[in-house]
């Protein structure tokens, strides 16, 4: 077996005043933390569900200028991470590749991937569509996820979200807070083997 640790939201901002308040120092203090205390000295790596940065309001320049500053904040973990694209990456155009490129620069991950620990297969799925949902891209990414999990149709498999794939707040605009296709869902329950599922936002 293994340990992890999720993470999400963290809407770090080269300027403090652009995003949550006290969002950066939350996230520089929970950094300290972990690299200090013993309790977390097995942890194998951890997850980032999304949003790590703020780039609000959303341009290509406010993007790329978070990431220069939230890269180097979150490489001071002694912990290995791997991050996911969230709305606040790609001002909810999933499937942008000006924005999406930008991500992978800073991350050197493309906007979805899989790696494996231990006996599990973690899948990091690019789940951004909101207000300007793309019915190509999202064919295609649920495409390339099926593609996947038939490829492993045993595997235990971890699958991580930015927006979920099933409604957490019912008091929030659906367009928002549940991805808007139901073959995610049909894809999801066709392979038991998914034993978790992590989301953001």
């Amino acid at each position: 077996m293994f340990t992890f640790i999720h993470l999400t939201d963290l809407h770090l901002s080269w300027d403090s005043s652009l995003t949550y308040s006290g969002a950066n120092k939350r996230c520089i203090k929970l950094i300290d933390s972990l690299n200090q205390k013993k309790e977390v000295s097995d942890v194998n790596f951890i997850l980032i569900t999304g949003d790590l940065i703020h780039a609000s309001p959303y341009s290509v320049e406010a993007e790329a200028a978070d990431f220069g500053y939230a890269i180097p904040v979150l490489n001071n973990l002694e912990i290995p991470y791997f991050p996911l694209l969230g709305n606040h990456e790609n001002n909810w155009a999933e499937g942008n590749q000006e924005s999406e490129n930008i991500f992978t620069q800073f991350t050197s991950y493309p906007p979805s991937y899989t790696f494996e620990s231990k006996d599990y297969l973690i899948i990091m799925l690019n789940c951004t569509s909101g207000m300007l949902y793309n019915s190509s891209v999202v064919g295609n990414r649920n495409r390339w996820l099926d593609s996947i999990l038939s490829a492993n149709p045993l595997k235990r498999t971890i699958l991580c979200t930015h927006i979920p794939p099933v409604r957490m707040r019912s008091n929030a605009p659906e367009w928002s807070y549940i991805d808007q296709n139901d073959r995610l869902d049909e894809i999801i329950e066709k392979y038991p083997a998914i034993a978790l599922i992590l989301s953001g936002h």
